[in-house]
């Protein structure tokens, strides 16, 4: 099934739900929709389903308009994000239920209907479930059923809106792998909205980043990640740290960091640069240009480390100064144990800067420098 969304316009009374949207959705393939809360990607997903209408613009499924189609028209499957699961039926009546709802002339016969419903439970590892009832399965387990459910009337379309959102991590992370396996082996065109970055990237084909109403930015997710379009895109999407700089002679250079110089195409003028974790690191300050700093913390991060840096403003009446309200939260794999905290963070006041950091191979003072490698990510400041 292949989805053409042409210039979708939708308002709940002077606030603007869809701004424009205009995206295609290729047959067979899973489409991410992601964004904050409030840029418009449940909206979306109703005016697909059917639930709502758009007040301009056009939705088309395999060629044929949906303005005014009812949702029971569409053949499009809806899985909601609190489960909807009727507390009075056996999770066999709630799969059924679709089919059962049916016109007379498409609904399935009673022992059609059985059967595929059991084939749908065990398809979701869960047929041994079917007598029981909602309250007694767990959050898992639910969700599943409602897939099972969205599957039952063989959608052409499935929806997803934030399917995941009440389970804890662990399951989390198996059902979003089971999913992706199911969409390829049922052959499904899946459009799935969430907030999760790390779900989004991966498991869809393409991720469309919302905000506002309008879409920033669609891509896969790899390029997504290393080539965003747009300071919004850049900071939604993993960890991001901002500087601010001026563009000059298309250099630009950050302000109050010696000789961290990117180059850009960006016009002459204010700008910022935006920096991912893994491109800092800190390292021995090689002269006076440099400038000092207090690492009050170093967390372990998994795989890195996070180290929280704050920049100290010289002053004449002390050789050290007081904390800058700004802080920038640092985090690299590359630290390898060569710097590490000796002293607890203090709680407020200056700090002890022969205490803040170490080397674990010469007991004297470091400064730290921030080497950034930015050549195309520095972008104009509004």
């Amino acid at each position: 099934m292949t989805v053409d969304l042409r210039d979708l316009r939708k308002s709940f009374g002077g606030a603007t739900a869809l701004g424009g949207v205009s995206l295609t959705i290729q047959r067979g393939e899973f489409l991410a929709l992601l964004g904050p809360s409030g840029s418009g990607k449940t909206t979306l997903l109703r005016v697909l389903a059917g639930l709502e209408f758009v007040d301009t613009g056009d939705v088309v499924i395999d060629g044929r308009h949906m303005q005014g189609v009812p949702a029971r028209e569409r053949r499009v499957g809806l899985v909601f994000q609190h489960y909807a699961l009727f507390r009075h039926m056996t999770i066999a009546r709630n799969v059924a239920f679709g089919l059962e709802v049916l016109p007379r002339h498409r609904r399935p016969s009673p022992g059609e209907i059985r059967d595929r419903v059991q084939s749908l439970l065990e398809l979701m590892h869960i047929g041994e479930l079917g007598a029981r009832y909602p309250e007694q399965i767990s959050g898992g387990q639910r969700q599943r059923v409602a897939l099972a459910r969205a599957l039952a009337i063989e959608p052409e379309l499935l929806l997803l809106d934030e399917p995941f959102g009440a389970l804890d991590a662990k399951v989390r992370k198996s059902l979003r792998i089971w999913l992706r396996e199911l969409h390829e082996r049922m052959n499904l065109t899946s459009i799935f909205v969430t907030h999760d970055q790390a779900e989004a990237m991966e498991m869809a084909d393409r991720v469309a980043v919302l905000r506002a109403g309008r879409i920033e930015q669609v891509d896969v997710p790899d390029k997504l990640y290393a080539e965003p379009a747009s300071a919004f895109v850049h900071e939604f999407l993993g960890e991001s740290v901002r500087f601010e700089c001026i563009v000059g002679q298309g250099r630009a250079r950050i302000s109050g960091l010696p000789d961290a110089i990117a180059a850009t195409d960006c016009p002459p003028g204010p700008a910022i640069a935006l920096i991912r974790p893994h491109e800092i690191g800190c390292v021995p300050g090689r002269d006076q240009r440099t400038w000092t700093a207090c690492m009050p913390a170093v967390r372990c991060g998994g795989y890195g480390f996070r180290l929280l840096v704050r920049r100290w403003r010289c002053c004449a009446r002390t050789a050290y100064g007081h904390l800058r309200p700004a802080s920038h939260a640092i985090s690299t794999c590359r630290a390898h144990g060569f710097i590490r905290r000796t002293a607890r963070p203090r709680s407020c006041g200056a700090p002890r800067p022969q205490k803040s950091i170490r080397c674990c191979t010469q007991r004297r003072r470091l400064r730290a420098e921030l080497v950034c490698h930015a050549e195309h990510i520095v972008r104009r400041s509004a």
